[in-house]
């Protein structure tokens, strides 16, 4: 239940992709944390990375906020459920301020998400080319919505402090938002991308001496007290309510390692809620669990990991067969991926999989499909019955080539028309589509329904 006072917080927001707000918000999360506040850390969109390098910087899971795929109860739910325990929670946006899934109504956007909870925004400005124009920057973005709480700017890539000085200046006179400060460029604490975005934490073994000189600097050039200071909290409301039963009777395999790691918190939260104890293996080293009443396989990277996912028979053979025997089994992008008979890497070199669902997937170098999609079930399933409609997001490189013989949706863009995605026979549900179950509550049910069927 929603306490009559819930954790105050802000959003770190940017006027577009690349500003570097991702890499300041773990440096702000280490750095909240060294001042002994704990942090609560958020990021707009259904991103899965972003939340890895959050959760390491914070010692925390980082929860997913979207205006696209939760109601306003959703969200003030995800706001406590992941701040239980917290006195500060910061939220990093997504894109620009304002890009969302509409691009008049803003849904979906930073903006709107800031707005329907009441938080203030903090706007990180790249200013590494710009002086005095930053205050049409700054004025567009805090009065373009007059009811957004625009409260501070904060500015990366600065030259010097002279630099930083015109930039404040610029503000002051032409604007109400607060300057906080400002970081320079500096390789110390440059987070390499690739694809889908950046690299995961356990890949960078240095990212605790980055984060730290990172912290070092924005203890020095940013005002972190004042910045904490215009943390609120969020508007009041009730929270969306979530069936819960008491203790974990229903064991489930999560797939979690190197190659798979794209799972929301939410949904980690909301099955332990309806009765599931979560058990954790590896598909790239151990065997499929026993006894277990299904399976979930996330998404994640496996064509990084091909190889060795291929060379783990014991594991594959055996989601093969006990598939076949009834199994619940329920897949997301790189699960599905696993479920063919081989995959391409990056390379050109095939390697055997799952062989459950013909096919095979071939790694490309660009994205294939990206973006929020209407999802209606194409037959009865492991998550409802067939015409039921939700919401998904879909991000990946590779395709799948083959017939697919037994679709799972339609799935239609936001524009553009719809198309057959997945597989969905028997207790296999398997997709390129991620869900997030506050979008689609009766499929979590429907699924945790299948498995206790199955395993009674």
């Amino acid at each position: 239940m929603m306490t009559s006072q819930p954790m105050p917080g802000l959003v770190l927001a940017a006027p577009n992709s690349g500003s570097g707000k991702t890499t300041l918000t773990a440096g702000l999360l280490t750095a909240f944390r060294r001042r002994g506040h704990v942090v609560a850390p958020f990021k707009a969109g259904p991103d899965y990375l972003d939340p890895l390098l959050h959760g390491a910087a914070a010692g925390r899971p980082s929860w997913n906020l979207d205006g696209w795929f939760m109601d306003d109860a959703g969200l003030r739910d995800a706001w406590v459920r992941g701040g239980a325990g917290a006195n500060l929670g910061l939220v990093e946006g997504v894109m620009g301020l304002f890009d969302g899934a509409d691009p008049v109504s803003f849904q979906g956007s930073t903006a709107d998400l800031a707005r329907r909870l009441g938080l203030p925004v903090v706007l990180v400005v790249d200013a590494q080319n710009v002086a005095g124009s930053v205050a049409a920057t700054v004025l567009g973005h805090a009065t373009l919505w007059p009811d957004l709480q625009l409260k501070g700017v904060l500015f990366n890539r600065v030259g010097s402090e002279g630099h930083y000085r015109l930039l404040a200046e610029a503000v002051h006179a032409h604007t109400d938002v607060r300057p906080l400060g400002f970081v320079p460029p500096d390789a110390r604490w440059h987070l390499p991308e690739r694809h889908l975005g950046l690299h995961r934490p356990h890949d960078l073994p240095d990212l605790e001496d980055r984060l730290g000189a990172l912290a070092d600097q924005l203890e020095a050039t940013v005002d972190l007290v004042a910045m904490a200071k215009l943390a609120t909290r969020p508007a009041p409301g009730s929270p969306a309510p979530i069936t819960s039963q008491t203790g974990g009777d229903l064991p489930v395999a999560l797939a979690q390692d190197e190659a798979f790691s794209f799972v929301y918190a939410d949904t980690l939260d909301r099955l332990s809620a309806l009765g599931v104890r979560w058990v954790p293996f590896s598909p790239l080293r151990d065997p499929l669990p026993e006894g277990v009443a299904g399976v979930y396989l996330p998404g994640g990277y496996p064509e990084l990991h091909a190889e060795a996912l291929s060379l783990n028979r014991a594991f594959l053979d055996a989601l093969r067969e006990r598939i076949h025997t009834g199994l619940p089994c329920y897949a997301e992008c790189g699960g599905y991926m696993i479920l063919a008979d081989s995959l391409e890497d990056a390379e050109g070199r095939a390697h055997p999989m799952a062989g459950l669902i013909p096919g095979r997937v071939r790694m490309t170098s660009r994205l294939q499909q990206f973006g929020y999609k209407q999802l209606r079930l194409e037959r009865d399933c492991l998550l409802g019955p067939a015409g039921s409609e939700g919401r998904g997001h879909e991000f990946h490189h590779s395709t799948w080539e083959g017939s697919l013989e037994s679709p799972a949706y339609e799935a239609t863009p936001l524009r553009g028309e719809g198309r057959l995605e997945g597989h969905a026979a028997g207790n296999c549900m398997a997709s390129y589509v991620h869900l997030h179950f506050a979008a689609n509550p009766a499929w979590a049910e429907h699924w945790m329904a299948r498995m206790r069927v199955w395993r009674g």
